[in-house]
């Protein structure tokens, strides 16, 4: 580890997770479960989260990059992003938001971004929460397990559920499905610049963005009713561009938040997540 920052162990579960704030590029969540063992090795100074790093001063018999000596992150933060230093919460164990159950909460200082992460059998989910709270400084956990959000001023908050409006269209937002679902990308070049994605046409359940031109189109999104296949709204997209970017998909009916970011410089993966709102009809 390099400088973690909050961990917790899970009420349910007893897994440990660990937010631990990077060096250059990234921050990341770690996690072990609960029958793991007493040695883990999350592989600092070798990697910065699932990227090679540096052996410098290492003795010899450190592990290699991407060993499997070595536990990798269940999740990464970009700091490119406008994120800055990571900050590990808890798994929610309370009543008054049910659709939390079983999600790890964390957040980012900078940023004041609040996650909710989860395993779905194949990965790890990452939803993120409508609002942001600016210095965001850690987490706490009340004795029935709700969770409490404390800030560098000293103000104190604890999460509840408010109606969230329809998407409205706008600058950088485009609404589908009838205006529940709000489809959000920003992105950044090689030079640093950054700005967000504008429609080049929109249907009633997909879009297609441009990031520098209107003529040269970037990014197709789609999001699928599922729901009398699986029991979820699926999110399906491609981008035949290598820049950063993340894409954010909202559904605003639920306040639920998926996230799906690409690194500078990686070739854009196509994405068929069709698990990723379970919140039909």
């Amino acid at each position: 580890l390099r400088n973690p920052w909050r961990f917790s162990f899970d009420r349910t579960t007893g897994r440990l997770y660990i937010a631990d704030v990077g060096q250059s590029s990234r921050d990341e969540i770690d996690m072990v479960p609960f029958n793991h063992g007493a040695v883990a090795n999350f592989g600092w100074k070798i990697m910065e989260g699932s990227a090679c790093y540096s052996r410098d001063a290492c003795p010899g018999s450190t592990p290699v990059c991407g060993s499997p000596d070595l536990i990798l992150p269940i999740l990464e933060n970009l700091l490119a992003d406008g994120n800055c230093a990571v900050i590990g919460g808890y798994g929610y164990s309370g009543h008054r938001l049910p659709d939390l159950d079983g999600r790890y909460l964390f957040g980012d200082f900078c940023s004041g971004r609040i996650w909710a992460t989860t395993w779905n059998g194949a990965g790890w989910n990452r939803e993120a929460f409508p609002f942001t709270l600016p210095g965001l400084t850690t987490f706490g956990e009340t004795s029935v397990g709700e969770i409490v959000l404390a800030t560098q001023g000293g103000e104190l908050y604890t999460l509840e559920r408010t109606p969230l409006a329809a998407c409205v269209p706008g600058l950088g937002r485009v609404c589908l499905i009838d205006g529940r679902f709000q489809v959000e990308v920003s992105f950044r070049d090689y030079r640093g610049f950054r700005d967000d994605a504008l429609p080049v046409t929109t249907g009633s359940d997909s879009t297609l963005l441009w990031f520098f031109s209107p003529a040269i189109w970037e990014h197709l999104v789609k999001v699928i009713d599922g729901c009398s296949l699986n029991g979820h709204w699926w999110v399906y997209a491609a981008a035949a561009t290598d820049v950063e970017y993340v894409l954010r998909v909202t559904d605003t009916l639920h306040h639920r938040v998926r996230e799906y970011p690409n690194t500078l410089g990686n070739r854009a993966p196509a994405l068929t997540d069709s698990t990723a709102f379970a919140t039909c009809p």
